[in-house]
């Protein structure tokens, strides 16, 4: 798996999701990438162009508080751990 597969990112953002969050501040994606958002942009815009989250705001040059991330459904359309039917326990 290479750096740009990027599975902490998507893992946070997935798990945020089980749990109701929608929306991500350019802070929280610092926290989740590591402090790369150069990276971490270059994936939100993969996961934008698929469909799963929605690019708000740069968060390259966006305030540490400002929304920059709505998610739209699980990253890799991947189904949570307690999911029986996923296969991934």
């Amino acid at each position: 798996m290479s750096d740009l597969d990027f599975p902490q990112l998507r893992q946070t953002l997935n798990r945020g999701f089980d749990f109701g969050m929608s929306e991500v501040s350019k802070s929280g994606l610092e926290l989740a990438s590591g402090g790369d958002l150069a990276l971490a942009l270059i994936k939100l815009r993969e996961w934008h162009s698929k469909g799963w989250v929605d690019i708000i705001h740069n968060p390259l040059s966006s305030t540490p508080d400002e929304i920059c991330v709505k998610i739209l459904k699980r990253i890799d359309d991947d189904t949570t751990w307690s999911d029986p039917m996923s296969g991934k326990m």
